[in-house]
């Protein structure tokens, strides 16, 4: 692989190159929808494994942007409805 694919991740001695990289959508509100590469031995919960990350683009989309907040409060809402018809069910099962 050439050197111009190759790029050192933040990890010691972990060498990412684009074969190792995996393509993912943000879905943070601040960067909702923008795209980036990473490591895919990436993990947040371990000093050992790589932390290779790199964004695809300069600027994030205003439009992502304005659908995000959109795209999170129905989220949170559907997940507080399945809570909701989760504790409906297990107090019905328990009568």
């Amino acid at each position: 692989m050439s050197s111009a694919t190759t790029y050192e991740s933040t990890s010691t001695g972990h060498m990412c190159d684009m074969d190792q990289c995996v393509e993912r959508s943000s879905l943070s509100i601040r960067n909702f929808g923008r795209q980036f590469y990473r490591c895919q031995h990436w993990s947040p919960d371990s000093n050992q494994a790589c932390k290779f990350f790199k964004w695809l683009d300069k600027n994030t989309c205003p439009r992502d942007c304005a659908t995000a907040p959109i795209v999170h409060e129905r989220f949170m809402r559907y997940k507080a409805e399945a809570v909701a018809a989760r504790n409906e069910r297990d107090e019905a099962h328990a009568m």
